[in-house]
């Protein structure tokens, strides 16, 4: 199997959806439109973000399944600063070099390490 990932231009500024799912995004995003500005808000898809479908070597001997992360915006990491929180989810996807360069390899299945 091809690696869909590689075809993503990950060194862009985005939106990074791959092609063959573009028809299901517009599919789900009207369904949040219709259901109000708010819900889209909090459901809809970020596509200004790196994806993340998976974390590590596809070939590891062991896959551990997680739930989503979530997605903090920066209202809610002003609030969280001084408990850990140093930045929206937006902030460090556009600022932080080394987590872009970790997403990127990521998705290309380049060793990390």
């Amino acid at each position: 199997m091809t690696n869909p990932w590689e075809a993503l231009d990950v060194d862009g500024a985005g939106p990074y959806v791959l092609e063959e799912d573009k028809p299901a995004l517009a599919a789900a995003e009207a369904t949040c439109a219709r259901k109000g500005e708010e819900f889209a808000k909090r459901y809809g898809y970020r596509t200004n973000l790196l994806p993340d479908p998976f974390t590590g070597d596809p070939d590891a001997p062991i896959v551990v399944f997680t739930l989503n992360p979530g997605y903090t915006d920066d209202a809610k990491a002003l609030r969280w600063r001084g408990k850990g929180c140093t930045g929206s989810d937006d902030w460090w996807h556009a600022n932080s070099t080394p987590m872009r360069d970790c997403y990127r390899a990521n998705l290309k299945h380049e060793k990390l390490v």
